[in-house]
């Protein structure tokens, strides 16, 4: 959804001009006695804002006039909410009755819940799908209350000679009841029907992020961070990971936001190591790996090539985590490395639906059948379990890099060449 720009003149068109109507053909109503009331809904919001606009030249309207109608329904709702509570029960039908002849259909004693609850029980009907929307009803917001406050106060003070006027005593106090209807409500309903709390990083570690991050942000990532690589058309080949190589000035930020930049780290730490593990084990199916599966290839630069640790790998890219943010790096690992290892499978096994090149994950298929492909297997299970105890021995350990730290628990910094 993109952002939504509000202003005065678009309300106040969208409101002199459509909004009753667009109310009316949202909901039954049925008058009763002086006043109407809201009987149920007649079709959805996304129904009427994708038809075409009565207006010439017709086109569909304007997500902005949807969120307008949003707001001001929210502010129907909550306005009669605080005037119901501010003069009692037993002048529902006369408020009612007020209401109506301001314009307002009598929706919030039929629902008898609060603007929350409104909007949570109907959220399909009002088409209000993602949190990005509940931000835009909110900033609309800061248009429409002041805007119906000034229609609605003057309108309260002369109807029916004032006789309102002492039930709700204080008109500032109705402001401020209404403001809090409405400040709450929308409140209540983003945290309870999208809200997670993510902790202090902000991360948020679902299957639908890393599907978006691994197919949306990351192929343009890589290419930015590593600029100096070769796109061979299958995969992208990596001569070098160091700055100099890829002429950037800064290392460790290819997303520019944490929950990105931790991702590129685990993408490249898991290509690293499930490339090693086919230069381990199958080294002459190395190319095909690439060709088939479409995954980059990844050398340090001359010395140490493809066969430096993953995580030394890592830091020679500039993209090790700090002490104080491996636990971060750790939590990534443990949650995406099983989606990487899924994709793996899918890659070893020979079932990639969208394969790069077919003819190379045939010869690949054939290179590692049988006891290549177990051993395989058994190399990622022990080289993820020793990453995952790397990292967590990295946030108190005395060295003051990753490759000491290797060195420290005698790992090799690069594996054999073979």
């Amino acid at each position: 959804m993109k952002k939504q720009h509000f202003t005065t003149e678009l309300l106040e068109d969208y409101y002199e001009n459509r909004f009753f109507k667009d109310l009316k053909s949202f909901f039954t109503i049925e008058k009763i006695g002086d006043a109407e009331y809201v009987k149920g809904f007649k079709t959805s919001l996304q129904f009427i804002f994708n038809q075409p606009s009565a207006i010439p030249p017709k086109k569909k309207r304007g997500t902005e006039e949807e969120i307008l109608f949003l707001a001001l329904l929210s502010f129907m709702f909550s306005s009669e909410e605080a005037i119901n509570r501010l003069t009692g029960s037993e002048e529902k039908e006369k408020v009612a009755s007020c209401m109506t002849d301001f314009g307002f259909p009598w929706l919030y004693s039929a629902n008898s819940m609060e603007l929350s609850s409104f909007l949570t029980k109907n959220s399909d009907t009002l088409d209000i799908h993602i949190e990005k929307e509940v931000f835009a009803i909110r900033d609309a917001m800061t248009l429409v209350e002041p805007f119906m406050l000034e229609k609605l106060i003057p309108f309260l003070r002369n109807w029916d000679n004032g006789s309102l006027c002492m039930k709700i005593c204080f008109f500032d106090t109705l402001s401020e009841h209404l403001h809090d209807c409405i400040d709450r409500g929308l409140r209540d309903f983003y945290r309870s029907r999208f809200y997670k709390h993510k902790g202090l990083s902000g991360l948020s570690l679902t299957h639908q992020e890393f599907y978006a991050y691994y197919n949306e942000r990351f192929p343009q990532q890589i290419r930015s961070y590593f600029s100096d690589a070769e796109d061979k058309g299958n995969y992208l080949l990596i001569l070098g990971v160091p700055y100099n190589n890829n002429k950037r000035w800064d290392d460790g930020n290819p997303g520019g936001d944490i929950k990105d930049n931790f991702m590129f780290a685990n993408f490249i730490l898991y290509f690293t190591l499930a490339q090693q593990s086919i230069l381990e084990i199958a080294k002459e199916a190395s190319d095909d790996f690439h060709q088939y599966s479409g995954w980059p290839m990844i050398s340090s630069g001359p010395g140490g090539g493809p066969y430096l640790h993953p995580l030394y790998m890592l830091e020679y890219a500039g993209l090790a985590p700090k002490k104080y943010e491996a636990p971060l790096l750790l939590e990534m690992v443990e949650h995406y490395f099983p989606y990487l290892r899924q994709e793996m499978n899918t890659i070893i096994n020979g079932n990639v639906n969208a394969a790069k090149n077919a003819e190379a994950g045939k010869r690949f298929v054939e290179a590692i059948k049988n006891r290549k492909r177990s051993q395989i297997n058994k190399y990622l299970d022990k080289e993820e379990k020793s990453i995952k105890e790397l990292l967590a021995k990295w946030q108190t350990s005395s060295a003051d890099s990753l490759r000491k730290l290797l060195i420290d628990e005698n790992l090799p910094v690069q594996l054999e060449c073979k």
